[in-house]
């Protein structure tokens, strides 16, 4: 069955009044009359008591009390901007130390010990070869200990690409240095001269050559 209001609800929504209708649509001329003015307005007040007091009667019933006041609604506040928190671990730009300096004079130094060591182990070549052992022997020839070959993360090949470089280097300066001579000569002799000086750069280590092929 279709569950409906409570019985209490229902008998007092049966004897709640309704407020009576007054006439006047029908007796237009008692609003011309000052004493009807005051009739109505005692009318309208009377039936507007009686019907408060028969809703008060109906709250009484249904046992919840009848209450008049109007709940406050709580003011809303604006919400406050807190004070951005800098992120841990993150310093402003005055408080970060001037580091770069300190990290471009440490590079140069790796850089100055790397160039020492495999010039060092360039003159070790022709007799450990171009290997980890030529590498160890001149870190030991520049006052290190012989396991500092692990500056050097790629080992022999850093050893050849070195040793490559410097003697492109030295042709470069070479050739320079007689521009006047080589122009006087025809292309096919110019580069006669050129494969000669570089083949000759290999004559300390032609026998050990074929390792770094």
């Amino acid at each position: 069955a279709p569950h409906g209001p409570p019985a209490s609800l229902a008998v007092a929504r049966l004897t709640l009044p309704h407020p009576p209708r007054l006439p006047l649509h029908t007796h237009p001329a008692l609003l011309s009359r000052p004493m009807s003015v005051f009739t109505l307005s005692h009318r309208l007040l009377g039936v507007r008591a009686g019907y408060s007091a028969a809703g008060r009667c109906v709250a009484r019933r249904v046992g919840r009390p009848l209450s008049t006041h109007t709940p406050e609604r709580p003011e809303l506040s604006e919400p406050q901007s807190e004070p951005q928190s800098k992120p841990q671990g993150e310093a402003s730009e005055s408080e970060r130390p001037t580091s770069q300096p300190a990290a471009k004079a440490a590079e140069d130094a790796d850089a100055s010990l790397r160039e020492r060591l495999l010039e060092a182990a360039l003159k070790e070549v022709p007799k450990h070869g171009w290997n980890v052992s030529a590498i160890s022997a001149g870190a030991v020839a520049c006052g290190l200990a012989p396991t500092a070959h692990g500056i050097l993360p790629r080992g022999p090949i850093e050893l050849v690409r070195y040793f490559n470089t410097q003697c492109d280097e030295t042709l470069r300066a070479e050739l320079e240095a007689r521009q006047e001579e080589l122009e006087q000569l025809e292309v096919q002799n110019r580069l006669i001269i050129a494969i000669e000086t570089r083949l000759n750069m290999l004559h300390p280590y032609v026998e050990t050559w074929p390792q770094a092929l």
